[in-house]
């Protein structure tokens, strides 16, 4: 017996300390499940304010920082910040609960009020298509109508267009943003800053850090660079070997070699070509523009531009076609917009939006103005646009960055 009374204490207690330790693990799991479902609204609580972002014109802009309330104005701890990044926008959303932003580069989901597959203004001529020439999607064209076109004694073998998809163009291109001219002279006026670029093989400059601000010289050949970096040169080769993803370039002239693989937005004074069986993925774009002379992009057989291709020449007149602005071989494929403000020379597919001040095919060194052959353009309900033109507000997300 008198060994009982320690025996039944010690039991109690290691009942009491095991009774305990279940207490306490169900009150951790009860504070690690309350934690979780914190941490899942913070984190739903982002993607609200992200989705948000993408309709609501009035909640932030380029060049805001913004805390967002959500759920009958309560304070969520949410804030963005927007910024551009070439002819797209860097929205970043941050929480005051999470360690990690979540950053998005975002266009548009229309690219202007016109929601058309293809644009030509009125020239005082018809728009003629030739060959297998395929439109899907609302059409302007001039008030003169729309001819279906033998060519080379090939007959027009394509659809024609519906009546109810055919609208009367203008002589005038739909209004660019005026705020684009402004940003991209922005752009120009940071090269003095540059510092000469060196490759850091696998490096990426974050969208939360200082853009990187870097030049090249005519002859440096191999080029490595990701994020948030602008690049400024005079003349400028991209070798298939060089690896740029999301970077801007600001050049004269620009080649892009066979084969090349990356995104970068490139704007260019003089000209770009786009060398056979390039791939430009998005955030891609090809931008020329020149008031003094005609600038020209050339995209080559089997390359893809995945963004916009965009060639402005302030108005000047080229009646004769003798200097287009864009020059499209049989195999390119653009997908997003297109706009040249002069003439071009269209082959291939456009996927996308298209918008031409003038138009027309050549082979053998003849020219047939008005005539679009063997083109398809289509407009997809998906795709995604530069922010350039004027019109709706309505965002798309183009991709996740770091």
């Amino acid at each position: 017996m008198g060994f009982s009374l320690p025996t039944v204490l010690v039991i109690s207690v290691l009942m009491a300390l095991i009774l305990l330790s279940a207490l306490t693990f169900v009150n951790l799991d009860r504070i690690n499940y309350a934690l979780y479902h914190r941490q899942k609204q913070w984190t739903l609580d982002l993607h609200s304010a992200a989705a948000r972002y993408l309709v609501d014109s009035t909640l932030a802009g380029p060049g805001d920082s913004v805390s967002v309330a959500l759920f009958d104005e309560e304070e969520t701890g949410v804030t963005i910040s927007v910024s551009r990044w070439g002819l797209y926008e860097v929205a970043a959303f941050r929480s005051e609960h999470l360690p990690f932003p979540f950053i998005q580069v975002v266009g548009k989901a229309s690219p202007s009020d016109y929601e058309s597959a293809l644009y030509v203004t009125d020239r005082n001529r018809p728009l003629s298509l030739a060959g297998s020439t395929h439109v899907q999607g609302v059409v302007y064209a001039p008030q003169s109508g729309i001819n279906y076109t033998e060519l080379m004694g090939n007959p027009f073998s394509g659809p024609s267009v519906p009546v109810e998809k055919w609208r009367v163009s203008t002589m005038q291109l739909p209004t660019v943003d005026s705020t684009v001219f402004a940003y991209l002279d922005s752009l120009s006026s940071l090269r003095p800053k540059a510092w000469y670029h060196l490759n850091v093989p696998k490096a990426r400059t974050s969208f939360l850090s200082p853009t990187n601000l870097s030049y090249i010289r005519n002859d440096d050949e191999i080029l490595e660079m990701r994020g948030n970096r602008i690049l400024y040169a005079d003349r400028i080769k991209i070798r298939r070997e060089s690896r740029l993803d999301e970077i801007l370039i600001l050049a004269r002239t620009a080649t892009i070699e066979d084969g090349f693989e990356g995104s970068l937005q490139l704007f260019c004074s003089d000209s770009i070509v786009v060398g056979e069986g390039a791939r430009l993925q998005y955030p891609s774009g090809l931008y020329v523009s020149n008031e003094e002379r005609h600038p020209c992009i050339t995209i080559r057989d089997g390359s893809r531009v995945c963004g916009y291709v965009i060639a402005m020449t302030g108005g000047r007149e080229d009646m004769m076609l003798e200097d287009p602005c864009l020059r499209m071989e049989g195999s390119a494929r653009i997908e997003g917009l297109l706009y040249v403000d002069g003439s071009a020379c269209v082959a291939g597919e456009v996927r996308g939006s298209t918008y031409l001040r003038d138009c027309f095919f050549e082979i053998s060194g003849e020219k047939y103005p008005g005539v679009l052959n063997d083109c398809i353009f289509e407009r997809p309900d998906k795709a995604t646009y530069p922010i350039f033109l004027e019109g709706p507000y309505r965002r798309r997300v183009v991709k996740k960055v770091h």
